[in-house]
């Protein structure tokens, strides 16, 4: 197959086209580099630098047709900061898919990198994929933007008989995401990595109560489970969440990565862990 990967040079991309490329598929890649400023290009495919918010340079990557859409590319990092550029993440976000959309005929099937963050106001446990259908709008315009794209995909199908597949993920983390120095810019795990095992910091400051519940995923779990079955024509036109069933505290996650530090002699031993709470943007999520 003849596959576009969208956010090509992101870290759960970058996971998925190595399987892919093994499995005999061609890639195009395209990305603006914002977030990483680097071409990582993992495997032999081609790349492309672009902003798919520009419809004439999206129109321009559809000269041939595909005959599958791998759709990463999301304004996306820390909590704090998407709440902070809320602007910006909800247009960019939705210009992207709609840009893509717009050469439905040019594409046989959509595979789009959705978020838990859809399920931000439900408050039935575990979340459902149906939960969407009833849950009130999502607060964040993080959160809202996924939806929306979820939405213009499913309507494409609806219209114009454009397959597609949705995958939910919850918080996938990466051992080796990049730490920033802004705090709530990267995600929970190196945030909380570099104030416990860089900086020290005693003691911890939680953005929140840190009773927050979370089920994390690894990002090579991950990406194994979106390279191998989005393709399977049995997978057309639905919504797959993709997680673990095992919830933890983000106070039990600071533990864990104290503990597992200090056995590693990355931390010293009398390190005393203690927190300090925030009172974090509007929508935190208390359980997911």
């Amino acid at each position: 197959m003849k596959i576009l990967v969208t956010g090509s040079e992101g870290v759960v991309a970058q996971q998925v086209i190595p399987f892919l490329l093994k499995t005999g598929h061609t890639i195009v890649g395209v990305d603006n580099l914002s977030k990483h400023n680097v071409i990582k290009n993992t495997g032999n495919y081609t790349f492309i630098k672009g902003d798919l918010t520009d419809s004439a340079f999206t129109n321009s990557l559809f000269k041939e047709s595909y005959d599958c859409v791998f759709h990463f590319a999301a304004m996306i990092y820390g909590v704090l900061w998407y709440n902070k550029h809320p602007a910006d993440v909800l247009s960019k976000n939705i210009a992207m898919t709609a840009n893509i959309l717009n050469n439905y005929h040019k594409i046989d099937k959509m595979i789009y990198i959705s978020s838990s963050m859809v399920y931000e106001r439900s408050v039935t446990l575990p979340n459902r994929e149906e939960d969407t259908d009833t849950i009130p709008v999502m607060g964040s315009s993080y959160g809202l933007s996924k939806y929306v794209c979820e939405r213009l995909i499913i309507d494409y199908n609806i219209q114009y008989g454009l397959d597609y597949l949705i995958w939910r993920p919850f918080n996938i983390f990466d051992i080796e995401e990049k730490v920033y120095k802004e705090v709530g810019m990267g995600h929970v795990f190196s945030d909380l990595f570099k104030k416990i095992v860089i900086d020290n910091q005693h003691p911890l400051q939680l953005l929140g109560d840190g009773e927050q519940q979370r089920s994390f995923i690894d990002i090579r779990d991950a990406a194994y489970a979106i390279a191998n079955f989005s393709l399977d024509r049995k997978a057309n036109n639905t919504v797959y969440n993709l997680g673990t069933d095992k919830a933890i505290t983000i106070k039990q996650l600071s533990m864990l990565i104290a503990d597992a530090a200090k056995s590693l002699g990355m931390l010293s031993l009398d390190y005393d862990l203690e927190f300090k709470t925030t009172k974090v943007h509007k929508h935190d999520v208390k359980k997911r």
